[in-house]
């Protein structure tokens, strides 16, 4: 069965070069990623998932740069499969501060259309 989630989280791991998931994983050294579906609408045959890439890295500045170099690659998620149809051109890039263990998080949120038409 295909998911919106699963295909991001894939994406979001051969983009970055991290480890991704959908929560974050447990002891995990070094930058990750996590993704999850914060939103959006159905209507069968059609998903419009909002989805949040946050990114964990060791500097405010360089979770910064890697939120911005995300957004600006999004439209290249379209490519990974022919059920997404499109990228809206507008993220929104937030910082949500620092973990308990120091790390500083960024945020990039945005809309996908895709169609899950289950044929």
């Amino acid at each position: 069965m295909w998911s919106s989630l699963a295909e991001t989280i894939a994406w979001t791991e051969e983009t970055l070069g991290v480890r991704a998931g959908s929560y974050p994983p447990a002891g995990q050294s070094g930058d990750f990623a996590v993704v999850q579906r914060v939103g959006g609408d159905t209507a069968y045959p059609h998903d419009h998932p909002r989805m949040a890439i946050q990114v964990w890295t060791d500097s405010d500045a360089n979770g910064e740069q890697v939120a911005l170099a995300l957004a600006r690659v999004l439209p290249t998620l379209k490519e990974r499969s022919s059920r997404i149809n499109g990228i809206d051109g507008g993220s929104t890039i937030t910082q949500l501060g620092r973990d308990e263990s120091g790390r500083y998080v960024w945020q990039v949120v945005f809309t996908m259309h895709c169609n899950i038409r289950f044929d």
